[in-house]
């Protein structure tokens, strides 16, 4: 049986993994209307969008494997 301690980590990782998702999800609509706003997309803002996808795939992967375990 786990301890408490464990299990508080384990939910703090899970809501994180869910907060990053909204935030990803955010970003997402910001540059979608950014995108009809001002063409073309800045190299910049493009890097920035991918950086923090990649950040909460990270996150969420391994909220997810942790509760594998």
């Amino acid at each position: 049986m786990p301890q408490l301690g464990e299990k508080l980590q384990h939910t703090e990782r899970v809501i994180s993994a869910r907060l990053w998702g909204q935030r990803a999800h955010q970003h997402h609509q910001n540059y979608l209307n950014l995108q009809i706003e001002c063409k073309p997309w800045t190299m910049f803002s493009i890097y920035h969008f991918l950086e923090d996808i990649i950040g909460f795939v990270k996150k969420a992967w391994l909220a997810t494997s942790h509760s594998a375990n």
